[in-house]
């Protein structure tokens, strides 16, 4: 425990040393090989430069727990393809299921027709719900679509206007789901009016530094104080 806490303790050293790290030589971490900057310069030229990249890696391949650049340096990915690759990358069952369904075909249209394999996929989904209340499925191309399903379905419930999000969270860039991002100030930033959200404070005691108890009992004040802004709207 007692290393837990000194490590946890060193991260915003280590998160500033990044920083610098950025500013001084253009490179968040190790310095990409030849084949992965010239990539990158490309990228800069042809993409979007609105969407977000967290490393200086270029992506050529990937087998089981690692990922490889495009300059054949091994890495071990922590980040799981961004938690969507939790069985492994390129895991041969899942392998073998996609191939059996190029076999029948790339696209749907789920939306506008029916399809065998989704419904199976949510009544599976559906059997592992605590409660039978749970009893409905959304399929989504993303989590910011999910927010924003979840957003609207609870707007169309309650018939009410305000939602109520934590701060420093994230939710998503979409604009129902930026409305209750929270995290970044960059993420945000020109896109007001937003839609009408109340933000308040995650008793996340090892950021507060209080203890346990006393930070959630003020955590809970400050929502009760938030719901009470809101209104029956």
């Amino acid at each position: 425990m007692a290393n837990l806490e000194r490590f946890m303790k060193a991260q915003p050293k280590q998160k500033k040393k990044f920083r610098k790290a950025k500013a001084s030589q253009g490179f968040i971490c190790k310095p990409p090989g030849a084949k992965s900057r010239a990539i990158i310069e490309r990228d800069k030229k042809a993409i979007s430069q609105s969407v977000t990249r967290e490393f200086d890696f270029v992506f050529k391949s990937a087998k089981g727990c690692h990922i490889w650049d495009e300059d054949g340096r091994k890495y071990l990915d922590f980040s799981a393809a961004v938690a969507v690759a939790n069985a492994g990358h390129n895991n041969p069952e899942v392998l073998k299921a996609i191939r059996s369904q190029l076999k029948c075909g790339t696209h749907a249209a789920f939306t506008d027709f029916y399809s065998r394999l989704p419904l199976e996929y949510a009544e599976y989904l559906l059997s592992l719900m605590p409660y039978p209340s749970l009893n409905n499925a959304f399929l989504s191309n993303s989590g910011t679509e999910a927010i924003e399903c979840a957003y609207k379905a609870a707007r169309w419930h309650t018939n009410k206007k305000w939602v109520i999000a934590f701060k420093n969270a994230f939710h998503g860039r979409t604009m129902g789901s930026l409305s209750m991002t929270n995290s970044k100030p960059v993420q945000r930033e020109r896109f007001d009016p937003f839609l009408p959200v109340r933000h308040t404070e995650f008793p996340y005691f090892y950021r507060t530094g209080e203890e346990p108890e006393a930070c959630s009992r003020r955590c809970l004040s400050q929502l009760e104080e938030t719901m009470l802004l809101c209104g029956n709207d």
